[in-house]
């Protein structure tokens, strides 16, 4: 999955609202755009394994008084785009277009009303706090970077050292000030640059 953007600013990106938050199945969290120009062009983009046969979708749009109500997006797929109107509000919404077959499914925003509250220093981004495609799952895995594996990788090196941290939804700053992990889960994939043994 991937976005346009994330985290209202692009000054303070919080990673509680990074685009795997659409779709892991918590309406607790949520993904949320860059906060600029209501919205309109933010963009939440799902590629599947293989294509794959559809004609809707269900959402909840992220809805606080702070960010853009957003009333219209634009689905693309392979064969090209419809645009659809939405009701402005938090509730799960079935949203149709006609069949087709794709690989991937893209949901632009493309029309919004202004925030209830507009004086505020820091305004919201529009969002997506659930989207679902009938038969898909989706599931969230911590891969580590490969970068500076090849350090790694020389005689008489240390091996690395991974640490993952998961963000806390509706935090400030992502990340739990009690040190407390809030996922009963935390998939992880870890590259190595050698074989050795590791402590979990």
């Amino acid at each position: 999955i991937a976005a346009s953007s994330y985290g209202s600013s692009d000054l303070v990106p919080n990673t509680a609202q990074q685009p795997s938050a659409a779709i892991e199945g918590d309406p607790t969290t949520a993904w949320v755009a860059n906060a600029d120009n209501n919205s309109i062009g933010q963009w939440l983009q799902v590629d599947l394994t293989s294509p794959r046969s559809m004609s809707e979708l269900t959402l909840s749009l992220t809805q606080t008084p702070t960010s853009p109500r957003i009333t219209q997006i634009r689905i693309t797929a392979s064969r090209g785009s419809v645009t659809r109107s939405v009701s402005p509000t938090s509730s799960a919404q079935t949203i149709r277009f006609p069949r087709t077959s794709s690989s991937f499914l893209r949901i632009t925003f493309t029309r919004a009303l202004d925030p209830i509250v507009t004086s505020v220093a820091f305004p919201s981004g529009a969002g997506i706090s659930e989207l679902s495609l009938p038969g898909v799952t989706a599931s969230r895995t911590y891969v580590t970077p490969t970068a500076n594996l090849i350090h790694f990788a020389r005689a008489g090196t240390r091996d690395p050292l991974y640490v993952f941290s998961a963000a806390v939804p509706d935090h400030s700053f992502g990340l739990s000030e009690t040190g407390a992990d809030p996922e009963p889960h935390l998939s992880r994939q870890l590259l190595v640059p050698k074989a050795a043994t590791f402590n979990q």
